[in-house]
């Protein structure tokens, strides 16, 4: 690389750099009637890499949660902050959903999407909350909130499926039947016992295996109960966009 290319890229980085100190700027808020996530439309391109992100795909993501109204049913139903200067409830929730599903393991993660310039740029956000207010929202939490919190969601998934199931039957040329085999070594058992016991344990191996490791939901990052459940439910909410919402036709 040439002097010429150095120097020129040099300052295209402290541009860049500089741009983001002044989004994250401290300053006083007045009270936003809109979220901080706006999101925006996003064109791919194959281009040079001025810049780049290892997530390209959370802004879709993004485009996702809106169309299917789960940021206006968190802010309608969740009533955590009596003023936004400058975050809704809902950009408190996917700040910690969308930072999983980019990988991070820990609140204090939050931090590196903070100052990513493309992440920002992809969920349509000057600014996002830092690890620590992020923290403190889980704190804001109790038993009734995270309750609503859930039942905002399942509403949406719920939406989301039923949408699903329509179009798939609308495709459907013959009868979709599936079937189960139930593979045990319990002989002294009967068809109707054996169906009634997986049934009862359901699937709840896979449902821990998944939160525990998958989406490190059993991270415990605060230190109360309420706080570590509500984290729990919005970690669940980014394995559920990442597992169900990308897959509405799946029943």
């Amino acid at each position: 690389m040439s002097k010429k290319s150095e120097r020129q890229h040099s300052r295209i980085l402290k541009r860049r750099k500089q741009e983001i100190e002044r989004r994250l700027t401290r300053k006083q808020w007045e009270d936003q009637e809109s979220p901080m996530f706006k999101g925006r439309n996003i064109h791919y391109e194959v281009a040079e890499k001025i810049q780049a992100i290892n997530c390209g795909g959370i802004g879709v993501i993004h485009q996702m949660v809106q169309r299917c109204g789960l940021v206006e049913e968190i802010n309608a139903k969740l009533k955590l902050l009596k003023v936004h200067v400058p975050y809704h409830e809902s950009d408190h929730v996917l700040n910690i959903a969308y930072n999983i599903l980019v990988g991070g393991m820990r609140l204090e993660d939050i931090g590196l999407n903070r100052n990513n310039e493309g992440y920002l740029n992809a969920v349509g956000a000057q600014r996002i909350p830092d690890p620590t207010t992020a923290g403190d929202f889980t704190r804001r939490f109790t038993p009734e909130d995270i309750g609503k919190l859930m039942g905002c969601i399942n509403t949406v998934r719920s939406r989301v499926w039923k949408e699903g199931r329509k179009e798939k039957l609308k495709e459907a040329l013959i009868d979709d039947i599936r079937y189960f085999f139930y593979i045990t070594t319990l002989r002294d058992r009967t068809a109707e016992d054996i169906v009634e016991l997986v049934n009862g344990r359901c699937d709840q191996e896979n449902v821990i295996e998944q939160l525990k490791n998958g989406v490190n939901a059993m991270r415990m990052p605060v230190r109360d109960l309420e706080s570590n459940w509500a984290y729990m439910v919005m970690a669940a909410l980014s394995w559920n966009l990442k597992a169900r919402f990308l897959k509405p036709r799946l029943f």
